[in-house]
């Protein structure tokens, strides 16, 4: 058990004394696990440090300590030499034999809460923005392989041993379990019982009506079919970078590009969408996010992305004279509408008062 900045090791047969204490933290220790295969606990405090202790050598000073640069919120040990951590909006993984930081990954936009380990299926984090999503921890960079939107912060994910059951525990204080179908094996050597449910499908295929007064033709072979957009068919195909562009494109109603950027939204897949553009990537959703600024029926879709955008590219639209400018024009229609908006409240605060 930990309690503030004290943590006390117990054998749960015998709790009137603790196995071990250790008190060299400087704030909340939020987290602790052994490292498996050896006489090692490592703790997470909210004093940024992870702290690795030798239960073997006398006294409560850590052997190594390592910098998380955030609170730190869970630590995940999957083996005798690899940690992985969690805090801030990022996931660090360390080579304890080495004591360094191998990787940080930076996927979510606010507070990773949770980690678990799947083991061959990955690694699941889960985060205050609503995400968990699954790692490739055989990959070497870790990347996304999946993931799932829920609509609250997530503080705790665990998935069942079968690995059929995901139960993630949010912080409007309900459970959420998610379960995947699988479809029923049928046995080796049993003869699957026919359902006859095509010969059903089938009776009176042949029959047009011949004896009624009355015949409708009904040719589906050549009634018109909807044609997808090539946004839709992008992200049935999961191909989310291309959705974007095509969503852009000259041309394109305003209505049909509202539907794919909330569409991308809708699935957690903005951030993906925007990976890896440039200066010229980027000019196409900047310009359309100016012409509609000032429409109220896309002024969320807008910020949303103007949020994402300016977060993860700062850099690029620093040094593009094109993008600035873009970006100027954004504020100074945005300045406009916000004198509006103070002219109107002011007008309606002048009716209020005749109204009296």
């Amino acid at each position: 058990m930990h309690q503030h900045t004290l943590f006390i090791l117990y054998d749960i047969s015998n709790t009137a004394k603790p196995l071990l204490t250790l008190n060299d933290h400087e704030d909340y220790i939020r987290t602790a696990s052994f490292i498996p295969g050896s006489n090692l606990i490592v703790t997470g405090c909210y004093d940024y440090n992870i702290r690795l202790f030798d239960t073997r050598v006398s006294g409560s000073q850590a052997i190594l300590k390592l910098n998380q640069a955030d609170p730190v919120e869970d630590l995940l040990s999957l083996n005798p030499t690899q940690l992985v951590s969690c805090g801030g909006n990022t996931i660090k993984t360390w080579d304890l034999t080495a004591a360094k930081q191998v990787r940080s990954l930076s996927n979510f936009s606010k507070t990773v809460t949770c980690l678990y380990n799947a083991n061959e299926r990955g690694i699941l984090a889960g985060s205050v923005d609503g995400h968990v999503k699954v790692f490739d921890s055989l990959s070497t960079n870790w990347e996304v392989k999946f993931g799932w939107k829920f609509g609250s912060g997530v503080l705790s994910c665990a998935v069942s041993p079968n690995h059929k059951h995901l139960v993630v525990g949010l912080n409007s204080g309900l459970l959420a379990i998610r379960t995947r179908k699988t479809e029923p094996k049928v046995k080796q050597g049993v003869k699957q019982q026919k359902s006859h449910a095509f010969e059903k499908m089938m009776r009176g295929a042949d029959y047009h009506g011949e004896y009624e007064h009355r015949i409708i033709e009904d040719d589906r072979s050549t009634a018109s079919q909807k044609k997808l957009k090539q946004f839709e068919k992008d992200i049935n195909s999961f191909r989310w970078a291309d959705a974007l562009d095509n969503a852009l494109i000259s041309g394109m109603s305003k209505e049909l590009t509202i539907t794919a950027l909330e569409g991308l939204k809708t699935r957690g897949k903005v951030r993906v969408a925007l990976l890896g553009r440039d200066e010229n990537t980027l000019e196409p959703l900047l310009t359309w996010c100016l012409r509609n600024i000032d429409d109220v029926r896309t002024i969320n879709t807008v910020s949303d992305y103007l949020a994402v955008t300016l977060e993860m590219y700062s850099e690029i639209i620093e040094s593009s004279s094109i993008l600035q400018e873009l970006i100027y024009g954004i504020k100074r229609r945005l300045d406009i509408e916000i004198k509006k908006a103070e002219e109107a409240q002011k007008i309606t605060g002048m009716l209020e008062l005749l109204s009296v």
